[in-house]
């Protein structure tokens, strides 16, 4: 059994050497289905820091990759610039993020489409689908649901719940808290339930 997992493991890392090698059609480099790193320029295979994986892509401490197909952990902090899949760490951070972000403090750049939790604070671009923080989420164009104690949108559609809520412009949605405030509406405050439709 353990030869069988010796050879296993050697092999492993061979397809992964060598498809970090090949070039992708962007030209940023190759894929690899398995990525191990301790910090970002220290990882296995080593030039997969900017490349493509998909697969797993794990981080003793801290990881980062160009793209990810699949699960991006690291107890400290993850970076991508886009991620399709499972992101998470205390410190999460994609340009654009495509399925589930977790993290004490997540941010998602440009694009969230799926799942951000973030405890302490989550912050996306243009956000579709759910925000949760305890504390703060942040969108500048959400479309979907917020859930924090402090909610704030530049542009939203949906449902903001959370202590306060705060719209810059409500194209349409509903926002209930103590505090409700629609930057773009003729009653721009409301406590308990506001609303614009």
């Amino acid at each position: 059994m353990k030869k069988l997992f010796v050879l296993f493991a050697f092999l492993s890392f061979a397809v992964c050497s060598y498809a970090t090698e090949k070039e992708t059609d962007n030209g940023i480099g190759g894929f690899t289905p398995i990525k191990l790193s301790l910090v970002p320029p220290i990882a296995v295979p080593p030039s997969a820091v900017t490349n493509t994986v998909a697969g797993l892509d794990f981080g003793l401490l801290a990881t980062k990759t160009g793209t990810n197909y699949g699960i991006q952990y690291s107890p400290f902090s993850t970076r991508s610039s886009v991620l399709y899949g499972l992101q998470g760490g205390i410190y999460a951070r994609s340009y654009e993020m495509y399925g589930i972000q977790s993290g004490w403090v997540t941010l998602a750049k440009e694009e969230m489409y799926g799942i951000q939790y973030g405890p302490l604070f989550a912050e996306s671009g243009e956000l579709r689908g759910l925000q949760l923080s305890l504390l703060f989420s942040k969108a500048d164009d959400g479309v979907g649901l917020q859930v924090a104690l402090f909610n704030y949108a530049e542009t939203f559609s949906g449902l903001q719940l959370g202590l306060f809520n705060y719209a810059k412009q409500m194209n349409a949605g509903i926002q209930i808290g103590l505090a409700n405030i629609i930057g773009n509406s003729t009653i721009k405050f409301l406590p308990i339930v506001n609303a614009k439709f």
